[in-house]
């Protein structure tokens, strides 16, 4: 059974708790448990993280690069263009994480098999 604490306001105002026991509908449902990791923590397949590095390495490398590329090569030492195409670079990756990310699937979802009785 749960137990249901409720505040009562006394007239001396001390404000005491009161407890009462109350049963728990049986129309109520628990939400499901979450799939648990080694160390307790959430589940997190490979592929997300390896998603996850992947990006990250690109991040770093991808904006740097554009960075030097583009002060040597294309705007001969001008340091505010090289440094927006590597802002622009270093959006693209972000936009192209949050577009693999939404079009991953839930493949490890947990299936829900119906029990016949």
């Amino acid at each position: 059974m749960s137990e249901v604490r409720k505040r009562t306001n006394q007239a001396d105002g001390s404000g005491a708790v009161s407890s009462t026991s109350k049963p728990a509908s049986n129309s109520e449902v628990s939400p499901p448990k979450p799939v648990a990791g080694p160390a307790g923590g959430p589940f997190i397949p490979g592929y997300v993280i390896a998603k996850l590095v992947f990006f990250s390495f690109l991040l770093f490398v991808l904006p740097l690069s554009s960075y030097y590329y583009t002060l040597n090569n294309v705007f001969h030492g001008n340091t505010n263009y090289s440094a927006i195409t590597a802002v622009i670079v270093a959006n693209l990756v972000v936009i192209g994480y949050v577009i693999a990310a939404f079009t991953e699937s839930d493949k490890d979802e947990p299936v829900k098999v119906k029990k016949t009785t």
